[in-house]
C-alpha cells in the first residue's frame, strides 16, 4: 500500500483525490498517481463509485458496465482483481463491500463531483448561490469540453438537477 497522510484542502482527511471535471485523475499528496493505479479502467471504477456517491453499485452492474461482452466468472475475476488492487494500493478500506453492493469511502478517496454535488444541495435553498454555483461549475465543464455544443449539454443537465 502506498503510504501517504492528508494532503492539504481534501476533504476530511481524506488521503486520496478523483479529480473528474477535466479529466479523471486520481491524486495522491504529491500530486497525480501513475502506474497500475493510473490504469483508465481502475479509475473508471472509482468513479462510478464516486458518481454514486454513498449509494451503493452492485458488482452485476459493473460488470455490466466494464466487462458487457466477457464470460460471467471471467467478468468477475476481473472485477475481483480490480479492487484487489485499489484496496492494496489505496487501502482496504477505500472501496467498502456488503455481500455484492460496492461503495467508494469518502474518508480516504474524495472526489470533486461529490464536493460539487453538495455544494449544489447545500444551494438548493438560495437562487443566488445555486446559479453562482452553476456559472462555476459550467466554466470548469466548458473549458475542459470542446465548443458550445458542451456548454448547452452541462447546462440543460443542469436544469434538470436543479429545477
Amino acid at each position: 500500500a502506498l503510504a501517504c497522510g492528508s494532503p492539504p484542502g481534501h476533504p476530511r482527511g481524506s488521503m486520496f483525490s478523483l479529480k473528474l471535471f477535466g479529466g479523471a485523475v486520481l491524486e495522491g499528496p504529491d500530486g497525480p498517481l501513475g502506474g497500475r493505479l493510473a490504469q483508465r479502467r481502475r479509475v473508471a471504477l472509482l468513479a462510478v463509485l464516486a458518481v454514486a456517491r454513498q449509494r451503493p453499485v452492485t458488482r452485476d452492474r459493473l460488470l455490466g458496465i466494464f466487462w458487457p461482452d466477457s464470460e460471467t466468472e471471467r467478468a468477475r475475476h476481473s472485477l475481483a482483481d480490480a479492487i484487489y488492487q485499489l484496496r492494496r494500493d489505496l487501502g482496504e478500506a477505500a472501496v467498502l463491500s456488503n455481500g455484492d453492493d460496492l461503495r467508494l469511502n469518502r474518508e480516504v478517496v474524495a472526489s470533486d463531483i461529490a464536493a460539487f454535488e453538495e455544494a449544489l444541495e447545500t444551494a438548493l435553498g438560495n437562487a443566488d448561490t445555486r446559479i453562482a454555483i452553476a456559472r462555476r461549475g459550467q466554466e470548469v465543464y466548458v473549458r475542459h469540453t470542446s465548443g458550445v455544443d458542451a456548454a448547452a449539454l452541462f447546462a440543460s443537465q443542469l436544469r434538470s438537477v436543479i429545477a
